[in-house]
């Protein structure tokens, strides 16, 4: 875990059967330009991402001098992301009632797809309307909203995080834009919109939170010649690691090459494989959760996607040698040497 300037989240674990479901993406990452296709399970209550993993038909490998690598595709950060609505925490609606705590607030929406790595509750809060009023009119009257990452320290604590409204900017999509920096889009809430409506009536001293969301990372599972038995960890990259410090998310610290929390293609480079035996890899996206209440995990350890299984904690053998399952691939690994490989000066790649 981080220090707590650095808390980060992931998901959970309950319990077997859930339905799962293979989602179909379109890709042109570095791998190929095809179908790119992942195993999917829905949230595990009261979790709330969802965690894919990409199939074996779509695992590329590679021989290198140094060993093997594999690659893959990051899943689709519209699906495996999570944007929660707005959220009252002290909120009235237009008849002046109280909404209660945890109601969706009305008028107000929240868009995009959130493309950050960091789980965070976002605050709202109306500062001002008019000159000095207690109630407005989006649209109508000029209202200032203040923004705020709750559990995120900020870098400069004079920057200025806010929304004012006018009949100019209300009905469109709005960015979380920090004043001054001249982002277009700010690190704290990418690709996230917010949404006033006009004609909406609000109170000063109102507030309210939403929720944004991202799995924490890959782990890269290996068996022996054996799929049934208990395969091991060989490789680990955490995105909220690369996201505070490169230089811890990657385990082994030299087996990710370019990668970035960021990045759409992963490769881990397993240098601990030996000529003419055959091994057996799945790949599964991690997650600790995330309390959206004190901004810390959810569980005391990371829980990964299918076939992980949660009733063990652990990732379990395949069903039999032969059919090891969908996210299993079976590589029989042959060793090769600098003499037997060309330099490919265009991509800077070994190629065989």
């Amino acid at each position: 875990m981080l220090p707590d300037a650095h808390r980060f989240r992931r998901v959970s674990r309950t319990h077997w059967p859930l339905p799962i479901s293979v989602v179909l993406v379109l890709s042109l990452s570095t791998l190929s330009v095809e179908a790119q296709q992942f195993l999917c399970e829905p949230p595990r209550a009261p979790h709330k991402l969802e965690l894919c993993s990409p199939l074996a038909m779509q695992l590329a490998t590679r021989s290198v001098p140094d060993g093997l690598e594999i690659s893959w595709n990051a899943p689709p950060r519209e699906q495996t992301s999570y944007l929660s609505p707005l959220q009252a925490m002290v909120w009235q609606d237009a008849n002046g009632d109280t909404l209660e705590q945890g109601a969706t607030v009305p008028g107000i929406a929240i868009t995009g797809t959130y493309l950050g790595v960091v789980d965070q509750r976002i605050e709202i809060a109306i500062t001002q309307i008019g000159v000095d009023d207690t109630v407005g009119v989006l649209g109508v009257d000029p209202v200032r909203v203040a923004w705020s990452s709750i559990f995120q320290p900020r870098d400069d604590p004079n920057e200025i995080l806010e929304f004012q409204l006018d009949g100019a900017s209300v009905d469109a999509p709005l960015q979380f834009v920090i004043e001054g920096t001249g982002a277009a889009d700010t690190t704290v809430v990418p690709g996230v919109r917010i949404i006033f409506s006009s004609g909406q009536l609000v109170r000063k001293g109102s507030s309210a939170v939403f929720d944004v969301e991202d799995f924490d990372g890959f782990h890269v599972w290996r068996w022996l010649s054996d799929p049934t038995q208990t395969p091991l960890v060989v490789g680990t990259y955490s995105k909220v690691r690369g996201f505070f410090d490169p230089e811890t998310a990657p385990r082994p610290s030299d087996a990710w090459p370019n990668a970035t929390p960021f990045s759409g293609t992963y490769t881990l480079l397993d240098r601990f494989v030996f000529d003419g035996n055959v091994y057996h890899y799945a790949i599964t996206t991690f997650d600790q959760g995330f309390r959206p209440e004190t901004g810390e995990p959810a569980s005391a350890g990371p829980f990964d996607s299918l076939p992980w299984d949660p009733a063990c904690e652990c990732m379990p053998g395949a069903p039999s040698a032969s059919d090891p399952g969908p996210t299993v691939l079976r590589v029989e690994y042959r060793r090769v040497s600098v003499k037997s490989m060309q330099w490919s000066k265009v991509k800077g790649l070994y190629r065989e």
